[in-house]
């Protein structure tokens, strides 16, 4: 009797090694209320129950609540749920300030705090607000320096730094945070100049198209597409170097539900 031919394997993307991942994989969710009939206390609890690892909150004007209260409700609400703003526009907060808000829940939560920070993309924050939207090099330019100093402070010691957009002098940041080193860093982007900071600096990295604003979103879409996500690891593991493999790569799976239609039969 004939052997049946055998299948060919599929062939891996470029640049995708098999094998075992070297971490497991986490998921979160992003909300932006709570589920319906339920606060926003027993949704948290209601996604801790179910197994996932973060509650990420947003950071536009017109969504959800304030992330930073929103944060620290579910991280009170549970026991071992990680909380994270997905993620913090750099020029709607001070870093000086943010680092007190932020070490605070970390300590409070006991550890349980992932701090996402970007540069900023939603024209509707910025027209409405009235707080002025540079370009995208300025932007990135400030979001550098945002990081650099939410990472000073969460270190020991006073912090002193002189850039062009931020200047801290002998300021010693309150209160520590539980981890050693301050929570984790999330920086998303991307564009080739943010995720080789993230690569060079983050411990968790967003991998995303690029976007220099939210009026690009439909040409940004084939920045999306494998072949340009493979090109923005390249970047990322070339910046992180040895490191790389102690980063966390972080993307967004977006979900939407489709209401069906159901037609009525008519009797004869």
């Amino acid at each position: 009797m004939q052997q049946p031919a055998k299948r060919p394997s599929p062939r891996p993307y470029p640049g995708r090694v098999r094998g075992p991942a070297p971490r497991p994989f986490r998921f979160g969710v992003e909300m932006m209320a709570p589920f319906p009939g339920r606060t926003w206390a027993d949704s948290a609890r209601e996604l801790e129950s179910l197994g996932y690892s973060t509650l990420f909150v947003p950071d536009h004007l017109d969504e959800g609540y304030g992330p930073i209260t929103a944060m620290a409700m579910a991280a009170a609400a549970t026991t071992t749920l990680r909380v994270a703003p997905a993620v913090l526009a750099a020029d709607f907060r001070h870093p000086a300030v943010l680092a007190r808000e932020l070490a605070s829940i970390d300590q409070l939560s006991q550890g349980r705090l992932e701090v996402g920070v970007g540069a900023g993309y939603q024209v509707r924050d910025y027209r409405c607000s009235g707080i002025p939207m540079a370009s995208p090099g300025i932007r990135v330019d400030r979001l550098i320096e945002h990081v650099t100093v939410l990472k000073g402070l969460f270190s020991d010691g006073p912090l002193n730094y002189s850039g062009a957009h931020y200047r801290i002098s002998e300021l010693l940041g309150t209160p520590t945070p539980h981890r050693v080193g301050g929570p984790p860093i999330l920086v998303a982007g991307g564009g080739r100049r943010v995720l080789t900071f993230a690569g060079a600096h983050a411990d968790i990295v967003g991998v995303n198209p690029s976007l220099p604003s939210s009026t690009q979103r439909a040409a940004s879409a084939p920045d999306a597409l494998p072949p340009s996500i493979d090109r923005k690891l390249t970047w990322v593991r070339e910046a992180a170097g040895a490191r790389f493999d102690d980063l966390e790569i972080h993307g967004w799976l977006r979900c939407r539900r489709r209401a069906r239609r159901t037609r009525s039969r008519r009797r004869a």
